[in-house]
């Protein structure tokens, strides 16, 4: 009898195990795709969100819109009008947020009355506003399609998604140069557009301490108030506040950056260290040593921002 070489038993047995990683490491690559395509369509429509972002500051002039030159220069009793040779104070233009939030959020940025003012533009009807939303502060090209891959036609007309909206960190380098205005634009992702009165906004207010030689950022908070809602790659706004040093009772021009957060350490269930993406701004100078950079101010932990884009450096819309 002629006699044929075979496998044997634990041949084939290694040979399926090797098999199986293999094909794991595949399947592997499947969500790994997914998540990577997703994060590509988010920066695509973001930068695409910032860019029509920018052609409306152009299109409607809202660096001298009348609803927020005032607040330029001085925006409460409580703050000292700004220096004509210094910065002008930061002003959040955002209609949404303006029509929308609860008191005192509809006029301050985390409810803080000494932070930064909240105003909406004059070129959005306060009456009925939803649509002049839509039309100048969220991205027209979200059309909202049926299971059939056709557009969604339920009211007759296309339905837009809506997914990406924005709004404006506005400040003059020099409040006296009402024509420069550096701009930050923050963009939004599934903001509602629909306005409604007396809404609870998805920002709070925390103590922060602020470490620029290590770029770290510690927020506390109290036992009653909640965690803040970070991950890594949420945004944070520096919004702390500057006494004035011509009159202590007084404020001056303060803080507005913002800041990507790239790692989080809990130190315990009310202190947590946020390592940020860029250098700290605005720290005291001089300072002797490292630990004289640090300082003590607040931050606004603001949910739903998807991107930032600075347009800076005393950009001329």
């Amino acid at each position: 009898m002629t006699r044929r070489n075979g496998a044997t038993l634990i041949e084939v047995l290694v040979a399926i195990f090797v098999m199986g990683i293999g094909l794991l490491a595949l399947l592997a690559l499947f969500p790994l795709g997914a998540i990577n395509m997703a994060q590509a369509i988010k920066d695509e429509r973001t930068a695409l969100a910032a860019a029509n972002a920018q052609a409306v500051v152009e299109a409607r002039n809202i660096r001298r819109n009348g609803t927020i030159t005032a607040a330029f220069t001085s925006p409460s009793a409580l703050h000292l009008p700004a220096s004509p040779d210094g910065p002008s104070y930061p002003v959040y233009v955002d209609p949404i947020g303006s029509l929308s939030y609860v008191a005192p959020y509809f006029q301050w940025v985390g409810g803080d009355v000494k932070g930064i003012p909240r105003r909406s533009v004059s070129f959005v009807n306060a009456a009925n506003p939803t649509l002049d939303i839509m039309k100048w502060f969220s991205l027209g090209d979200d059309i909202t399609f049926a299971e059939d891959g056709t557009p969604d036609l339920g009211t007759g007309e296309i339905q837009r998604e809506g997914r990406y909206s924005w709004a404006y960190m506005c400040r003059r380098p020099m409040n006296s140069a009402t024509h420069v205005v550096d701009i930050t634009i923050v963009v939004y992702a599934k903001r509602p557009l629909t306005v409604a009165n007396a809404l609870q906004p998805d920002e709070q207010a925390y103590t922060a301490t602020f470490d620029p030689s290590r770029n770290v950022v510690r927020l506390t908070w109290a036992a009653s108030q909640l965690p803040p809602p970070i991950r890594n790659g949420s945004w944070i706004l520096d919004a702390t506040t500057v006494v004035s040093p011509v009159d202590p009772t007084k404020l001056a021009p303060g803080h507005s950056a913002f800041y990507r957060v790239v790692g989080i350490t809990e130190i315990d269930p009310n202190n947590m260290d946020l390592e940020v993406q860029t250098p700290l701004k605005g720290f005291p100078l001089p300072a002797p040593t490292p630990a004289a950079q640090q300082y003590t101010g607040t931050v606004i932990v603001m949910e739903g921002v998807a991107e930032v884009f600075e347009r800076v450096h005393g950009w001329i819309p």
